[in-house]
């Protein structure tokens, strides 16, 4: 039998020309991807936890600071109330545009209204409100009114009002009424005039214009507006057209009377061209 032992087998080469890489165990590269992948979904979990902290946290802060200005009908804690803010009210539920048309419907008497929130707790809150000028009847009831027809407070008597220095109005054709809005009118005639006088009168510097001086305005018809004042005299003005004219005119006329003490007039300014004024039982006697 043929002795092998003495055979001398070389060594295996590597081949200069291969690439080395090709022998690293495919184990090991596996390894290496797992741990990235392990470290992008530990990064990521721990930024879902800090997100969601700082959200509770966020969510949690509660309003310590409301400052309200511009009020002087309403008090702080009635605009509060309005606006839904309590002491347990949290600085992101609350929505400033919300908060003023709550105010605007709960507070008649608010004009503008502006909400504004400032990070992290406060509040501020801004409102303008109207001077309260007249008051009207409608069923056996009592209403408080702003010069652009927005319906304050309700009474059962009308002494309330009168004491607080309201002029009573006349209104034409009421529907229903309802605090916080405008009278309901019939919608068959057009109203537009009743806003256009109040307004002109409320601008007239005219002592006449002055509610120390004015006991009632008739508005129930559109084409012959009257003004009754303390005195008893009365100033005819007809349409709503002319206002500053014809109101000046109406105080040129009552000066012209004062010569006629404790005499009730009628004064017209249906024409601005032709103002008249007379004793209520005569006949025209001035103009």
């Amino acid at each position: 039998m043929k002795d092998y032992s003495s055979i001398d087998i070389p060594n295996p080469q590597i081949n200069a020309g291969l690439d080395a890489t090709r022998f690293i165990p495919y184990a090991s590269k596996t390894q290496k991807s797992y741990r990235r992948a392990s470290i992008i979904v530990l990064a990521l979990f721990l930024l879902g936890i800090v997100f969601v902290a700082v959200l509770l946290i966020l969510n949690s802060l509660k309003i310590k600071d409301v400052n309200v200005s511009g009020n002087s009908y309403y008090s702080e804690d009635e605009l509060c109330a309005a606006a839904g803010i309590t002491s347990d009210s949290r600085f992101f539920e609350l929505n400033a545009k919300q908060m003023e048309e709550l105010i605007s419907v709960s507070c008649p008497r608010v004009e503008r209204v502006s909400v504004k929130k400032s990070f992290p707790r406060t509040v501020t809150v801004t409102v303008t409100e109207s001077e309260l000028k007249y008051y009207f009847e409608y069923n056996s009831r009592f209403y408080s009114l702003t010069k652009a027809l927005k319906v304050v407070e309700e009474s059962k008597q009308s002494e309330r009002f009168e004491l607080e220095g309201l002029v009573l109005i006349k209104l034409p054709d009421i529907l229903s009424v309802r605090v916080g809005f405008s009278p309901e009118f019939n919608t068959d005639k057009s109203h537009t005039y009743i806003e256009t006088f109040l307004s002109a009168l409320s601008e007239a510097t005219q002592p006449f214009a002055s509610a120390d001086q004015m006991n009632s305005i008739d508005l129930t018809n559109k084409f012959d507006i009257l003004i009754t004042l303390n005195s008893g005299s009365r100033i005819e003005f007809g349409k709503a057209e002319m206002l500053p004219e014809k109101m000046l005119l109406a105080q040129t006329l009552i000066d012209d009377s004062s010569q006629y003490v404790g005499v009730p007039f009628r004064f017209s300014v249906k024409d601005v061209n032709e103002g008249w004024y007379g004793a209520l039982t005569d006949e025209s006697i001035g103009g």
